[in-house]
């Protein structure tokens, strides 16, 4: 009896086990199902063709997001994984639009500033347009409250600053109409009149103001006398810059490119001559009280430290940093020499 007990049990053991394997096999390829809609799901549709009801997927909202990367799902709408076209799309914008040079001759080189204003102003509303396409629609209440948009409303907009590229179109009458509303930072290139726009985001303005005089020591005087020499000026400030999507990344990191330049020169080559020459990398800046809105303060960039924010997240698929602070320090000259009663600031 005991022994057809035995045998009994461990039938039904092995029953039991045959059963979960079987449930497991059947689980996994319920799985394998779901996973496979989901990637047809993504690659037969456009970021627009999805529903209302795909919302309700189960399978699409429980997927873990260690596991989203697998399903196409990676990121989400964060901007790491920005749509193809969209993608392809700022990639021709900024890059496959070239500028044309500017001859010698000085009725064809108004032409070609001309068409390179030309040039600018399509990069800009292009790259505004891909911007506005690839918002995610908000239902939001209006506010009463003075937003960046420079008028009580949806509090969301399009950041014209941070989607501003290099270029030598000056839109600070599009970015502050009313002269007030919104803060950023103006670095204009000399050397090809380009402007580089970063949003406000400063800290740690500090301005050095340094004159000089050389002291002459006479017998029988108890101090040494003193003559007035010169003067010299500087300022720094920390600026962070962040983007809010892929786009943005893209004209960050360019701005980036044409901000670390402005440390070296522009070579050129002498009139009839094969030698050249170092163009040096002079600008404009403007910021806060520093230079004015139509013109900024002469100068040059004395140091530019970058520092990776370790708060700050990255762009996992391109292993790009996001978040960067910027400290520059800022020699301030004067194409005519400072004197008494002149003004020194932008604030009037």
């Amino acid at each position: 009896m005991a022994l057809e007990n035995l045998k009994s049990a461990y039938n039904n053991l092995s029953i039991n086990n045959a059963v979960k394997a079987v449930n497991e096999v059947k689980r996994n390829i319920s799985i394998d199902n779901a996973v496979k809609q989901t990637e047809n799901l993504l690659l037969g549709r456009g970021v627009t063709d999805f529903a209302v009801t795909d919302l309700a997927n189960p399978f699409l909202t429980n997927i873990e997001y260690s596991a989203r990367s697998s399903v196409g799902l990676a990121f989400g709408n964060l901007g790491d994984n920005p749509v193809n076209i969209i993608d392809k799309a700022v990639n021709e914008a900024l890059n496959k639009i070239p500028d044309i040079p500017k001859p010698a001759n000085p009725l064809l080189g108004a032409v070609a500033d001309e068409a390179n204003r030309a040039i600018d102003t399509a990069k800009i509303r292009v790259l505004r347009e891909l911007e506005e396409a690839a918002q995610v629609p908000l239902l939001g209440r209006p506010t009463p409250f003075m937003d960046l948009g420079r008028q009580p409303g949806e509090t969301n907009y399009i950041d014209l600053v941070s989607l501003h590229p290099v270029t030598k179109t000056q839109v600070d009458d599009q970015i502050a109409p009313e002269k007030r509303g919104d803060f950023y930072v103006r670095i204009k290139d000399l050397r090809d009149n380009k402007f580089i726009y970063f949003r406000g985001y400063v800290t740690g303005i500090t301005e050095n103001v340094s004159p000089s005089f050389t002291s002459t020591n006479y017998i029988g005087r108890s101090e040494p006398v003193y003559m007035y020499e010169r003067a010299e000026r500087d300022i720094s400030f920390n600026l962070k810059v962040y983007p809010a999507n892929y786009t943005e990344q893209k004209i960050m990191y360019e701005k980036m490119e044409r901000l670390t330049s402005l440390a070296y020169p522009q070579y050129l080559p002498e009139n009839g001559s094969e030698l050249i020459r170092m163009k040096p990398p002079f600008t404009e800046l403007y910021m806060a009280h520093i230079g004015k809105r139509d013109k900024g303060q002469f100068g040059f960039i004395k140091s530019i430290t970058y520092t990776v924010n370790e708060q700050g997240d990255w762009d996992a698929l391109r292993s790009l940093a996001r978040h960067f602070d910027i400290a520059i320090s800022y020699q301030i000259l004067n194409k005519r020499p400072p004197k008494f009663n002149d003004r020194f600031y932008g604030a009037y």
